[in-house]
Parts: structure tokens; sequence; C-alpha cells
């Protein structure tokens, strides 16, 4: 890609797993007084677009609006779709070639319920788990938002991705931690990232979680922000841009779904027994591999 005033190149990429705590990995990061990661850049496809460029350019503004400066250290960007798309991991080694990548791996089918219980909330599912889990090879060749959203199963192979990514990037370009590790000691983990950014680790942030899948207070809230619409896309392009910038109107969303949320522990969840074997059975041989992949033991997730 040609050098040009008005691209901002990331430099550091948080790439997945859906639902492990990204957003909280990304949000800690980006408080660093040596990073920039706009919250409007996270899980945003720049890398898996037609025209890179074009959404680097878009993208500028939002880093300028963060304090962006050539000395910043850390560029951040994100999409936890990376991960599952070896294209875009090659389109950004391609375009940033010092790109350092962030994984979060959670327990494949507590990941998978967790995801329908988020998409389910939002409006965007409509199937019962077992029945999305039966349709999961219809939807694989289904619509952008289904293959990125609604297929449970094939985003829990992690060993599969893992392997992939390490034919493009080195291992020592890849921070992978579990999210029992953040939920446990989020402190080290920090530390840890800070140390592999080249961050100095003194600076604390505040380890909020952030994008809980929780308890919804009112459903239309969520539905408002998350559907999507060729009349709602034309709107916010000629009108709600002008006079609210996306960084701001992004703030406004993620507090808006966080107040409408009410947080809920996981194990506080009943049901889905059924669909856990299910689950548990297709992760199996994934998760005996992950473990050689990785180098450790994930004997309580088999």
């Amino acid at each position: 890609m040609n050098s040009n005033s008005n691209f901002v190149i990331p430099n550091t990429f948080v790439i997945g797993a859906q639902k492990s705590a990204t957003t909280s990995i990304y949000d800690w990061i980006a408080q660093h007084p040596d990073a920039c990661g706009p919250l409007s850049l996270k899980d945003t496809p720049i890398y898996f677009t037609d025209d890179t460029e074009a959404a680097l350019k878009s993208a500028y503004p939002e880093y300028i609006a963060h304090d962006y400066s050539h000395e910043t250290k850390v560029v951040l960007q994100g999409w936890v779709q990376y991960l599952y798309y070896p294209e875009a991991l090659l389109n950004i080694r391609k375009n940033s070639p010092k790109a350092k990548l962030i994984v979060v791996l959670r327990n494949p089918t507590d990941r998978a319920i967790s995801a329908y219980r988020f998409f389910k909330k939002i409006g965007r599912e409509h199937l019962s788990l077992e029945e999305a889990l039966e349709r999961e090879p219809e939807r694989q060749t289904g619509s952008f938002a289904e293959r990125n959203d609604l297929t449970y199963i094939s985003h829990g192979l992690y060993a599969s991705q893992l392997k992939n990514a390490l034919t493009i990037f080195e291992r020592d370009e890849i921070f992978i931690t579990l999210y029992d590790e953040i939920q446990t000691r989020p402190q080290k983990v920090i530390r840890d990232l800070y140390d592999f950014l080249g961050l100095h680790a003194q600076f604390q942030p505040t380890l909020a979680a952030q994008n809980v899948t929780g308890l919804q207070r009112f459903a239309w809230i969520d539905k408002v922000i998350s559907t999507s619409s060729p009349t709602r896309k034309f709107i916010v392009r000629h009108l709600v841009d002008r006079i609210l910038p996306v960084h701001k109107r992004t703030a406004l969303r993620w507090k808006l779904r966080s107040w409408n949320t009410i947080p809920v522990a996981d194990h506080s969840f009943e049901g889905f027994s059924a669909e856990r074997k299910i689950l548990k059975a297709k992760f199996h041989q994934e998760i005996i591999e992950l473990e050689d992949v990785l180098g450790i033991s994930l004997e309580n997730w088999k």
C-alpha cells in the first residue's frame, strides 16, 4: 500500500475469538497512554473488504479523534472474525508487515452458548439452539451475517484457525491467552500483554468487563441498536454522520447497551444440557489438536 498522510496503519489486531472477552482486552489496551484504539474500530472488518485503502481512509478520522500521533506505539484495530478468515490475515500481513495479533480462546462449548444467547438477545437469532446447530452447514454458505454470527460450531474450531494463522504469522507475533485467565487473573494477563506490545507495565487500566451477554432490561433498545436496513444506513450516512461523528455515536451505543444489560454469571443460566453434549462431542478432537498447538492441557474443556 502506498504511504498516504490520510492513512493510519494499525500495527496491533485483536482477531478473536468471538464472545471471549475481546472487547474487554481491546479496551484495556486502548486505555494505555502509548496506545490508540478507537472503540468505533473494534469489530470493523477493515482488512476483509473489497477496498482496504478506502476502509483505512474512513478509519483515519477515528484515530485522529482519539489522539493518534506519529509517536503512538500501539495502533489498535480489531474484528473477531479475522481469526475465522485466513484471507483477512493475509491482507493484514500484506498491509501491516510488522503486525502483532491478539487471540483470546474460550471453552468452545461455553463460547457457542454465550454467542447464541447474545444473538438471541439482540434479535438476530430466531431458532432454538438445537435447530441452529442442525442448520449450521446451511448457514456456512448463507449471508455474511449468518456466517459471522450464527455458526456456533465452526467458530469454535480454534486448532484449525490457529494452524492457518501460523502459516501466515510467526508464533512470537501472536499473543494467545484464555478467557478463564482473563476472568481469574486479569492483572497478570494485562501485564503480559503490555510486555508483548512493548508498553510500560506500570500503567494500571480500569479492568471493567465490556460487552457482556447478560439479560436485557428492554428488548426494544437492543433491537434499535442492532438492526440494520438500507433506510437506516441512508439516514446515518446523510444526516446522522453530519451531526454525530462515528466515535461519538459508537460511545453512545456502547453506553446504551451497557446500561440495558443486567450482568449475570454464566453458571446462573439453566438448560442447554442436550446441546452441551452435542457441542462437546463436536469439539472433542479439535480440543486435543489445540492442546498440541498450544502445548497445554485443556482437560476441563472436554
